[in-house]
């Protein structure tokens, strides 16, 4: 069986790291695969020789769309799909849902793979009002769609009763992976943050793109709170704000206690060095990293916030949460952290997040079409 994934680049992002994960777990059970990326792919590559695509499998084909836009490739979908068949196409980022919708509509029934998009968006909670041409295109591309998956029972909530965009018994709950045998090699590595190779005090660590939704300026205002000036403060990642939060950390004066690295070459072994990972969004639809630190050994603090990580921590039972959007409420689960109160991790906080037994829903999910097409 062929299955085709289709995502706009290979590169830095959450849905990027479970397309390569998932890519892998196909290829280990069997499955052809095809990885279908826009342009956005080769121009990252060329413009930016400091950052590694995520690795998948020597037997992944790789597809390259033309053009950097979803919509403009809408075509050039179809004729894939009509040309190399693939059993099921699975769009791995939202921006490709429409796009691989409207290509389908330009097929025929029979020459029509079975599209089962994934849902991670971290804002489904919310309900948006769509213009008559926004409504349009989610129709059109809706009523391919053999099964929507979503990443936590969160975001199937808020598909069915927020967006009313799908029936219940159409959307099925496939988490994201982000556990498997190359996860266990990085984790034993060695961290390569001087604070964190000969550590002075307690270092708080956390890691994702500097985007607004993520809070990190919360967080390094929670920090700042902090008497214990023995303590440390990592950010890896970038993005838009880290110019913003550079500023920010210059006006509260605790330049020499947080740090801002950029990217880093192994985020499990930073992480498993760290005395604590911390969440700081006001909203997430999972969180790999996350499941990373639960998994690295590493306590955790999060905001409570939706959809993923209450769902992950169990509303407290794996890690110490706080309030969304609140400084104070952070800086007092930090400080439970110094005072020795955090919460170590058991292996059942992590190990349904395994990539084997997430490929065992994802097979679920297949079947599942397949036996409708029947």
């Amino acid at each position: 069986m062929k299955v085709a994934l289709v995502i706009q680049d290979l590169f830095r992002q959450g849905a990027q790291y479970v397309t390569a994960l998932v890519a892998r777990g196909f290829v280990q059970r069997g499955y052809e695969v095809d990885l279908v990326v826009s342009k956005v792919h080769r121009d990252l590559e060329c413009d930016r020789p400091d950052l590694k695509p995520f690795e998948v499998p020597s037997a992944v084909r790789w597809i390259h769309l033309k053009d950097r836009k979803a919509s403009r490739n809408v075509l050039e979908l179809a004729r894939y799909f009509k040309r190399e068949k693939p059993d099921v196409v699975f769009t791995m980022s939202t921006n490709y849902d429409e796009a691989v919708g409207l290509a389908m509509w330009l097929l025929c029934e029979k020459a029509r793979p079975k599209f089962l998009p994934v849902e991670h968006g971290a804002y489904m909670e919310r309900s948006v009002r769509l213009s008559m041409a926004q409504r349009l295109r989610q129709w059109a591309w809706c009523r391919h769609v053999d099964l929507q998956l979503a990443v936590s029972e969160g975001v199937r909530r808020a598909l069915v009763n927020v967006r009313h965009r799908f029936l219940e018994d159409k959307v099925f709950v496939v988490n994201n992976p982000a556990i498997d045998e190359y996860f266990w090699q990085k984790l034993s590595g060695a961290a390569q943050h001087p604070w964190l190779k000969e550590k002075g005090g307690k270092v708080f660590v956390a890691a994702g793109s500097h985007v607004a939704v993520k809070r990190y300026d919360m967080l390094i205002r929670a920090f700042a709170r902090l008497a214990d000036q023995s303590a440390r403060l990592i950010i890896f990642g970038e993005g838009d704000e880290t110019e913003n939060y550079k500023k920010l950390i210059a006006e509260l004066g605790v330049q020499d206690r947080v740090s801002l690295p950029g990217f880093a070459e192994n985020l499990p072994a930073e992480i498993k060095a760290a005395d604590a990972f911390v969440v700081s969004s006001q909203s997430e639809s999972f969180s790999i990293v996350l499941v990373e630190a639960l998994a690295a050994g590493t306590p955790v603090v999060s905001t409570d916030c939706p959809l993923g990580p209450p769902e992950i921590l169990q509303h407290g039972k794996y890690g110490l949460m706080c309030t969304v959007n609140d400084p104070a409420s952070l800086a007092d689960a930090l400080q439970r952290v110094l005072g020795g109160h955090a919460i170590r991790p058991p292996r059942e906080a992590w190990e349904k997040y395994t990539l084997d037994k997430v490929m065992d829903n994802y097979e679920c999910a297949i079947w599942r079409v397949m036996e409708e097409r029947k």
